[in-house]
């Protein structure tokens, strides 16, 4: 950079070092989580858990591995329990709508927790293969976009995954 443009204050050090982190910071969300993909935040089977069963605790969630056939997915292993997945919303954004993808219309239900309290607020509830809007969860840094996933049938559900939109705040 010319001597002359430094001089008169047309760019600095500062300034061109405020711009360039300002855009960093700007994409930081999108380049460092693999599972944010624009608006979305993808959920993996390997996201989900299982909870509400008070049977034998050595059992979790199954996946079947048969892909293309009706045992594709992760399923519980009672009819008595249900899926659970936790997100992290980046800092800076919220969460508007929710879809789970699965095999059977489940019924699906969002809830802001906190890590540091024992709350879980209902911010909606849809089905599976739906995308529904929730009630906004703003990232705080100590809250979670939790989901639940109600199963009816240990051998027929399945879910396959899903995602979670979200918008800058």
């Amino acid at each position: 950079i010319a001597t002359a443009y430094i001089a008169d204050d047309a760019i600095t050090e500062d300034k061109l070092a405020n711009t360039l982190l300002a855009e960093i910071d700007a994409n930081t969300t999108k380049n460092t989580s693999p599972n944010i993909h624009g608006e979305y935040i993808k959920i993996t089977l390997a996201d989900f858990a299982m909870g509400g069963y008070t049977g034998n605790t050595k059992f979790g969630v199954a996946f079947d591995k048969t892909a293309g056939s009706t045992t594709y997915g992760v399923r519980v292993a009672d009819s008595a329990a249900e899926l659970y997945t936790f997100v992290t919303i980046p800092q800076g954004y919220k969460a508007t709508h929710v879809e789970i993808y699965g095999k059977r219309t489940k019924v699906v239900e969002a809830f802001e927790v906190q890590i540091n309290a024992s709350t879980a607020v209902s911010k909606g509830t849809g089905i599976c293969n739906t995308e529904f809007a929730i009630t906004n969860v703003s990232s705080t840094a100590t809250n979670l976009l939790m989901i639940e996933v109600v199963v009816n049938s240990n051998s027929a559900d399945r879910v396959y995954g899903g995602r979670v939109k979200i918008a800058a705040i």
